[in-house]
């Protein structure tokens, strides 16, 4: 008797947590990609203006070398 009294209330216990677990786990996805989505667009920005300055020093440095020579 006593333990069929314990019964529905654990299982509403762990229907409950595990809802929470669901909305847990799913904002954590969605946080995961957005950062994802972030860290990407970072990266392509950096990675863009480290070709630019990279670009402007070779034709610096091309100008000066063919400056030098005539």
């Amino acid at each position: 008797m006593t333990l069929a009294k314990l019964k529905t209330p654990m299982k509403n216990s762990f229907e409950r947590v595990n809802g929470d677990l669901k909305e847990i786990y799913s904002s954590l996805n969605k946080y995961s990609k957005a950062l994802d989505k972030v860290s990407i667009s970072f990266l392509m920005s950096w990675y863009q203006s480290r070709s630019d300055t990279y670009a402007r020093l070779t034709a610096i440095q091309t100008r000066h070398t063919t400056h030098s020579q005539q």
